[in-house]
């Protein structure tokens, strides 16, 4: 579900080499964010406005808003920057009104653990961290860690970048299983389990 984000606003008149103004938005991946302009009221004269996007990274395909109202709101598919046109439409030309540029940073991708809670010293453990989402699809790479076992333990993670992980207690006791996921770019908050052997 997308959610409305609060955009820093910026804007940049001096040193634009056609003269048109630029405002500059932040904002995240996949979130709505408002483009409204100081000027967002319809001109007197006979007219509309026409919205179209003139960058994206690397090479996303974005549909330009349908809207021709001064004011748009957008939520990029993917962090990079993006660069979206205001035009003008009078009775007989078109003016370039507006820069917006738009930049996108990425949000942070959200580990899961799935485990059972409790099995028997030397029973192998199944814990899964295939239900990890990143709003953007992009987990790529999974990071193990034993991050809590009784103090007489000497079990370890044989595999640990892997979506599943197998573990087996060697000793009663608390053990925490932890995981991060990461996107490409960024890594997630940790998740973790806690399995009780007996």
């Amino acid at each position: 579900m997308i959610s409305r984000a609060t955009a820093a606003l910026v804007l940049v008149v001096a040193g634009c080499t056609d003269d048109v103004p630029t405002l500059r938005v932040s904002t995240m991946a996949l979130t709505s964010v408002d483009l409204s302009l100081p000027d967002d009221r319809v001109p007197e004269s006979f007219g509309h406005y026409r919205w179209e996007v003139s960058r994206s990274p690397d090479g996303v395909v974005v549909a330009p808003p349908t809207a021709q109202t001064p004011t748009v709101t957008v939520a990029p598919p993917k962090r990079g920057v993006y660069v979206y046109d205001r035009w003008f439409v009078g009775e007989a030309s078109e003016q370039l009104s507006y820069h917006v540029v738009v930049t996108v940073s990425g949000a942070r991708p959200l580990a899961r653990v799935g485990g059972p809670m409790m099995v028997a010293v030397a029973e192998a453990a199944a814990f899964d961290g295939s239900s990890s989402t990143s709003s953007e699809r992009r987990v790529v790479g999974y990071q193990w860690r034993l991050a809590l076992r009784p103090e007489l333990s000497t079990a370890t993670l044989m595999i640990a970048d892997q979506e599943t992980l197998t573990f087996v207690p060697d000793v009663p006791g608390r053990f925490e299983i932890e995981l991060r996921v990461f996107d490409g770019e960024l890594w997630s908050v940790p998740a973790s389990a806690t399995l009780t052997a007996n």
